[in-house]
């Protein structure tokens, strides 16, 4: 850093000011606000200071796997195929590497508050099983679930993939348990064991208060008779009033919602200060019973919400998936294999040898 020159009475002394100066709390404050690619790639070459504060689980409390750019080491992504073969103006990212992963989370000392994968959802590819697979593998979010008790936030990894997203609810089913400080849960899939989770949640999480959930419909929902497609629904909003009635935020956008199901949602549901129902179809965002019985909580979004009409014109009204409100659209995302052990020594020296050099085992 540039020195800065202080007059005083006698005499002009210019006075040097170094990061690497700096206390190990200021430095670890800083680092608290950097996102784990800097802090495993980039801060622990800076110097010896920075590196030594780079491993204080306080810079972890926030784990969020992010995309990483092509460029990054080898070890800390892992693609399909060479990196050079990928168009980068369409392709510029790659999903971080089990080994990654580990070594985040190891640092985090269980000490994690807050846990987001990205939005994996992509048509690109379709249905390949072994291509989606290979982007993502639900052992990941076992892992970290598995060492980070103290997680009050939790957005789960999305897909598009029906295989996929059964075991991502699968694992948070069997992981529930140790989650006891969970708070809020975002991008919950309803169409595989629902009402199994929200359980769990209601029996070992006393502080649960926020869920964005995806409400997933079969075509054939829309298309059948009303009395067919509000199904769905309805289970989904008794499932959220019978082992949420406490809930605080509750997201529900985009979604066929019946007004059935969201009048059963207002009445069991008293203590919510947000309520999005935005983009729904199945009732009228200007519908005055639901209006007067919402006229209580404090954020009340229902813009863009109509009754569903079916016509030989119209696009079918179905649900757009995920708003860019809650997803990460704009991200690509290439396969890793995050089934190999690689990483699996790192559990000692927080990732690193004795000689203060990064024990990748490359």
């Amino acid at each position: 850093m540039e020195g800065k020159t202080i007059e005083t009475t006698s005499s002009l002394v210019e006075v040097k000011r170094n990061w690497e100066d700096l206390s190990m709390d200021c430095l670890i404050k800083v680092f608290e606000r950097v996102g784990l690619e800097s802090l495993i790639l980039d801060i622990p070459f800076v110097c010896k200071s920075w590196y030594k504060a780079s491993l204080d689980p306080l810079c972890y409390k926030l784990l969020y796997f992010e995309f990483l750019p092509l460029n990054r080491s080898s070890w800390a992504i892992k693609l399909t195929r060479d990196a050079s073969l990928w168009p980068e103006s369409i392709f510029p990212k790659a999903v971080p590497s089990m080994q990654f992963i580990k070594i985040a989370v190891h640092r985090s000392c269980g000490m994690a508050t807050e846990l987001k994968f990205p939005n994996y959802h992509s048509t690109v590819y379709g249905d390949n099983t072994s291509l989606m697979e290979a982007f993502f593998s639900v052992k990941s979010l076992e892992y970290v679930l598995e060492r980070c008790p103290a997680l009050k936030t939790l957005t789960l990894p999305v897909f598009s993939f029906k295989r996929l997203m059964a075991e991502i609810n699968e694992c948070l089913l069997k992981m529930i348990c140790k989650l006891k400080n969970l708070e809020s849960l975002m991008i919950l899939n309803t169409e595989y064991l629902f009402n199994e989770i929200l359980n769990q949640i209601h029996i070992h999480c006393p502080n649960f208060r926020s869920l964005t959930a995806k409400i997933h419909h079969i075509h054939i929902y829309c298309f059948q008779p009303k009395s067919r497609w509000d199904q769905i629904p309805n289970d989904i909003a008794s499932a959220i009033v019978t082992f949420l009635p406490d809930i605080k935020h509750l997201v529900l956008r985009d979604a066929c919602l019946a007004r059935e199901s969201l009048l059963l949602i207002l009445s069991g549901c008293r203590k919510l200060e947000l309520l999005d129902v935005t983009k729904c179809r199945g009732f009228d965002a200007d519908d005055a019973e639901i209006l007067t019985l919402a006229s209580h909580i404090k954020i009340f979004k229902s813009e863009g919400s109509v009754v569903y009409e079916h016509s030989d014109d119209d696009d079918y009204g179905l649900p757009t998936w995920i708003d860019s409100d809650y997803s990460d659209d704009d991200d690509d995302f290439f396969g890793v294999n995050l089934n190999d052990g690689a990483g699996d020594n790192l559990e000692e020296n927080n990732g690193y040898n004795s000689d203060n050099s990064l024990g990748f085992g490359l």
